[in-house]
């Protein structure tokens, strides 16, 4: 699944090993397990993302898009070793 964050004040933290995403409010609006997301979509400035979430995205092969509120990407994080298969597998793509 992807997971989109597309409203101001939204933070994402980790619980377990579950992704917990609240509103400005602080309130809990979704809870989502790690294992269910492919890819986390971050659509809004004002988005507050925890280290946690972040190095436990990295362990899981999920990667994290910055888009800007038009759909237009601006920033992407992976794991190095995902990035380094890639290399491997196709050596004579550059």
């Amino acid at each position: 699944m992807q997971l989109l964050i597309d409203e101001y004040g939204m933070s994402v933290r980790k619980a377990s090993e579950r992704l917990v995403i609240r509103d400005r409010d602080r309130k809990i609006i979704q809870e989502v397990p790690f294992f269910d997301v492919h890819d986390l979509l971050i659509l809004s400035r004002g988005v507050t993302l925890s280290s946690d979430v972040i190095e436990s995205c990295v362990e899981e092969g999920i990667s994290i898009h910055f888009l800007t509120s038009q759909g237009r990407p601006f920033a992407k994080v992976v794991s190095p070793s995902l990035q380094a298969t890639t290399r491997t597998s196709n050596p004579g793509f550059s």
